[in-house]
């Protein structure tokens, strides 16, 4: 399998005919909110996960390195707490 950049792991799991996160968690053993998080890249496999994967799906060990975790969306400063004097409760 060629890869070109980067990938998330649902990209590596549907080319193996994983259709979906719940099939996905309950073949690798773990939680639908863990699955799901790894399905769509909010985190990232730990070292053991990724060794689990490539045993369960006989997934490529160059495959597992090229994948992503997605980037949360940048956030703009929030405004600085002004703590004066008289507030609530005094």
């Amino acid at each position: 399998m060629v890869i070109v950049g980067s990938m998330y792991l649902r990209d590596l799991l549907q080319a193996k005919g994983v259709a979906s996160s719940a099939e996905f968690g309950r073949k690798m053993n773990i939680s639908r909110q863990h699955a799901w998080l790894l399905w769509t890249g909010k985190s990232f496999p730990s070292q053991a996960t990724l060794q689990q994967l490539r045993l369960i799906f006989e997934l490529d060990p160059n495959d597992l390195t090229n994948l992503t975790r997605e980037m949360p969306p940048k956030q703009g400063k929030r405004p600085k707490r002004r703590h004066g004097k008289g507030g609530a409760g005094t």
